[in-house]
């Protein structure tokens, strides 16, 4: 899996659990970093992947209900416009 940073993602664009928790105005930006990490999916040192599916994770899949991302290619363009 590659590694994913989206910069520039308004609060109102983050999913809502992740607002929520974040408790911030919907026009501040964040860059959200999306690293695999090495070892088990729990995070807990010593503890084995169980074998469950990407899918069963609260996050998989959090930007397929955004129309903005149909066309990925155009979705990364229109952030990187202002800046290259």
């Amino acid at each position: 899996m590659a590694n994913l940073i989206l910069e520039h993602v308004k609060g109102g664009d983050l999913p809502p659990d992740w607002a929520k928790k974040l408790d911030t105005p919907p026009n501040v930006t964040f860059t959200v970093a999306i690293v695999e990490e090495t070892g088990s999916l729990s995070g807990k040192a010593g503890e084995q992947d169980s074998g469950t599916l990407p899918e069963d994770f609260p996050l998989f899949g959090v930007w397929k209900d955004n129309t903005a991302t149909d066309d990925v290619g155009g979705y990364v363009r229109s952030l990187r416009k202002n800046r290259f």
